[in-house]
């Protein structure tokens, strides 16, 4: 999906609960919208997703080393050498005085493979704090954004002015679990399946009543700054959507790019992005040609897990370690890092709804370990507050 420059569109309001729980609701009952599948191999609909991009260089690729930006890094390297376009440039993101978010070693494994030879390598410090300068410019002038930590993009996209950028988003969602998985290791493998999935799959099959009332009691959240009913409207809120999820994961795909306030809000800040350093975004993984021929390929099954998705679609293009990679790193200490831990302790409870939220709760877990991302936005938004930033 590419964003193209120009928005003229004022930036999306968060309601009261979004702004509580940094999570955007979205509306369960939306149908789905993908296009017929052309019968283009959904590697082939991939290839030509990134062409687009490399066609306007400089073509820079946000690259963490994790599965899915090595996958599409990986694509936009193998098109613009068989089309004898400039190669794509790998945007990685370091924090020397983080050792906890190192990837050096898959990053390196991933280059070195695909024998790029430029590496836009950033050293960072604290400098994408939730309400550090760089934030507090983005909200100065637009209030609120979500997701709380969209300023990440801007060091991204001074890469490539006048060019293009492509990201791995959407693949957790795409190549990740769902519900159909549960079915097959029950009814599709001739072997006994683990008692979890058994219970997953009578879920599945269950009527929708008793699907949204057993997702409500599980997907009610447990935030200490929570007032008891927001968290139920969550918690029902999420089962709206969790209930009505496909069983098949070809319907899944589509029913996974309806429309949805997510995405709208997400895309509007891509397209402010592309008009301020007059760029396009783009992120092939959801393309909507790519998800339908990807829903196509797998049909009701679809791929047994998330690896055989990635060696199916990109096995003869990246090293196999990373195509079984199933390490994560975290990136919470990048975001709340020295001005929002000054910020939350000098905090005295301005900037929230109280009837929403306990800042008593919200204090104590800002100044904790580790402040969870659903406490993000409230930080933005008590910033807000006491700058005299109307949000």
């Amino acid at each position: 999906m590419t964003r193209e420059p120009a928005s003229s569109t004022a930036a999306p309001r968060l309601s009261p609960l979004e702004i509580a729980t940094s999570e955007i609701l979205d509306d369960a009952l939306q149908p789905a919208t993908l296009p017929p599948a052309s019968g283009v191999p959904a590697r082939g609909v991939l290839e030509a997703a990134v062409l687009e991009a490399l066609l306007r260089p400089p073509c820079v690729v946000a690259f963490s080393g994790g599965r899915d930006s090595s996958a599409v890094l990986a694509v936009a390297t193998h098109v613009a050498r068989r089309e004898g376009l400039p190669l794509p440039v790998p945007v990685t993101y370091s924090w020397p005085s983080l050792p906890e978010t190192d990837e050096a070693e898959w990053q390196e494994l991933v280059v070195g493979h695909l024998a790029l030879p430029d590496w836009c390598r950033l050293e960072l410090d604290d400098e994408l704090d939730l309400v550090g300068p760089l934030a507090r410019g983005v909200l100065r002038r637009y209030g609120l954004m979500w997701p709380p930590a969209s300023h990440m993009e801007i060091p991204l996209v001074e890469q490539a002015k006048g060019g293009s950028v492509l990201t791995g988003e959407g693949g957790d969602e795409v190549f990740g679990a769902h519900r159909a998985q549960a079915l097959v290791a029950v009814f599709g493998h001739g072997v006994r399946p683990p008692p979890r999935a058994v219970r997953k799959s009578l879920l599945a099959l269950s009527p929708l009543s008793v699907r949204e009332r057993v997702l409500a009691a599980r997907l009610t959240p447990k935030y200490p700054w929570l007032r008891p009913k927001p968290s139920r409207q969550l918690g029902e809120a999420r089962a709206a959507v969790g209930a009505r999820e496909p069983i098949g994961r070809d319907a899944f795909l589509h029913w996974h790019r309806r429309p949805r306030r997510e995405r709208d809000v997400w895309e509007w800040w891509g397209r402010t992005l592309a008009a301020d350093y007059d760029v396009t975004y783009g992120e092939p993984l959801l393309e909507p040609q790519f998800l339908a021929a990807l829903a196509a390929e797998g049909g009701w099954r679809g791929f047994a897990d998330r690896t055989s998705a990635m060696q199916h679609l990109f096995g003869d293009l990246l090293p196999l370690p990373l195509v079984r990679r199933t390490s994560k790193v975290g990136y919470g200490s990048v975001y709340f890092n020295r001005h929002s831990r000054s910020f939350a302790k000098q905090w005295r409870g301005a900037g929230i709804d109280e009837e929403m939220v306990d800042a008593d709760g919200l204090h104590s877990v800002w100044t904790g370990t580790s402040p969870p991302p659903a406490s993000w936005t409230l930080l933005q938004s008590a910033w807000l507050e006491e700058t005299g930033v109307d949000s």
